[in-house]
């Protein structure tokens, strides 16, 4: 999502991309992550970080509820995700519906000329 690579890694004769390693360095420097994420571009999801990130958003342990016997740390980072991925589904909705609306408001303008 943060356009860091992961390292691939073979998981029962299967590669596997791992963020283990690229997650503790980003963490290294919490304030600069927490700047990436608030500058984060949410009204530009790319449709590749939408599937990358549907296998979390529809497992049911990737709640907040559950991460955070685990991490509070981590589950802030879960609602962020899932905040994302409900945001962009809100907005992708909300997108024609404003175009419609400039394109009446435009042709309003011609008739009212």
């Amino acid at each position: 999502m943060l356009e860091e690579k992961p390292k691939v890694i073979k998981i029962e004769g299967k590669k596997k991309d791992d963020y283990w390693q690229t997650s503790l360095k980003i963490m290294k420097k919490p304030s600069t992550f927490l700047l990436r994420l608030e500058k984060f571009d949410k009204d530009n999801l790319p449709s590749k970080i939408k599937q990358m990130i549907r296998p979390y958003i529809n497992d049911p342990e990737f709640m907040p509820s559950k991460i955070k016997h685990a991490s509070e740390a981590a589950e802030g980072v879960c609602r962020w995700v899932r905040a994302l991925d409900e945001y962009d589904d809100i907005y992708k909705g909300i997108v024609p519906k404003r175009e419609k609306a400039k394109d009446a408001s435009d042709q309003l303008d011609k008739v009212q000329e």
